[in-house]
């Protein structure tokens, strides 16, 4: 099914997410389902140790992933930008997903719009 028509919009609800990282890659934003589509905003990456950690954020398209972040080390007990200002779509069956070095190190915090 194709992505909402957005002159024809009923619902635009905001979203934010919130995902401990570990080293298998987990959806930060599930598989977006058919009717919708979604206007992702800011994403960031905190680290809650004493140690650098690297993270990697994946778009799912098609079956494939694509890097966006390719292990980006974010600095002990500091977080840094993954998009901050940049904005993209991801219609229905795309998603994001992420990993790490460990696990609960990194904690990556975004949000997006629901079209729908």
């Amino acid at each position: 099914m194709a992505a909402p028509n957005l002159v024809s919009v009923t619902s635009v609800l905001p979203v934010t997410v919130d995902l401990a990282l570990t080293n298998s890659a987990a959806d930060l934003i599930a598989a977006v389902t058919s009717s919708h589509v979604y206007f992702v905003g800011p994403l960031f990456a905190a680290n809650k140790t004493a140690a650098a950690h690297p993270v990697t954020l994946y778009h799912k398209k098609g079956g494939t992933s694509y890097e966006q972040a390719y292990q980006w080390v974010v600095p002990a007990n500091a977080s840094i930008a993954l998009y901050d200002g940049a904005r993209f779509w991801l219609p229905d069956g795309e998603s994001l997903t992420a990993l790490s070095d460990g696990s609960s190190q990194i904690v990556i915090t975004g949000c997006y719009l629901d079209f729908s």
